[in-house]
């Protein structure tokens, strides 16, 4: 075997590992899955690089390793973060189902590396795997549903009933024990974003709420939930 093909197969095992790791395609066979890896693009983004801007037609895009953050941009200019992507997330799907460029846009929130697949070899598999389009749907939905749910979040409740929430879920997430110091899953103006507040107001609400003895605040952006229940009946 040559160096050159020693490459091109050390690659592909890179790209199948890319598709396998994704649910989308959790029920596909593994044939059927190298024959969809030879079809994807593996990028490099460094941190704060853009991935897909809006308006753009991006194909469906695999997080591959690293972190990427999704967000919209409102009318008031500011940007509202909608979620936080890991390894074996992906993003597009909207795109690809409704045909209409992407109203979003994906920036690497660490170092990370993406996998893509263009809209035209999407649709080919699509048609090919109705499985896989059903599995897509599914996953529209659940995001539509979670993004009305945010946006009924802040609107109708306070910032401080918002953050006790979260800051709950997010010690489950990370399979912290009660009274266990758990880091936050993303930078506190990321979080801010996501809230729909602003750090300085985030800030204030962390604080007061560890002068109130729910929770405990550590460094780097570590925090102790103290009082669960208190947290949820802010």
């Amino acid at each position: 075997m040559s160096r050159q093909d020693g490459g091109d197969l050390l690659d592909h095992d890179h790209r199948f590992a890319c598709v396998s790791m994704v649910p989308l395609f959790s029920g596909v066979e593994e044939a059927d899955r190298h024959r969809i890896a030879e079809r994807v693009i593996t990028r490099p983004y460094q941190r704060g690089a853009v991935v897909y801007s809006i308006g753009d037609s991006p194909g469906l895009q695999i997080v591959h390793s690293g972190k990427v953050k999704q967000s919209r941009l409102l009318e008031n200019g500011n940007e509202q973060l909608l979620r936080v992507l890991s390894p074996g997330d992906f993003t597009g799907e909207h795109a690809l189902l409704s045909d209409q460029p992407v109203t979003s846009m994906a920036v690497a929130a660490t170092d990370a590396q993406v996998c893509s697949l263009s809209r035209s070899d999407m649709d080919r598999f699509l048609e090919n795997y109705p499985r896989v389009a059903m599995t897509m749907l599914r996953s529209v939905a659940r995001r539509l549903d979670a993004t009305e749910h945010q946006v009924a979040e802040i609107t109708g409740r306070s910032v401080e009933s918002r953050l006790g929430e979260y800051l709950v879920a997010a010690a489950a997430e990370a399979g912290a024990a009660p009274g266990s110091e758990y880091r936050l899953p993303m930078p506190k103006k990321d979080l801010a974003s996501y809230l729909g507040t602003t750090p300085e107001t985030l800030s204030r609400r962390l604080h007061a709420l560890a002068d109130q003895g729910l929770i405990g605040l550590g460094r780097g952006n570590r925090v102790t939930v103290l009082d669960e229940p208190g947290l949820l009946l802010l």
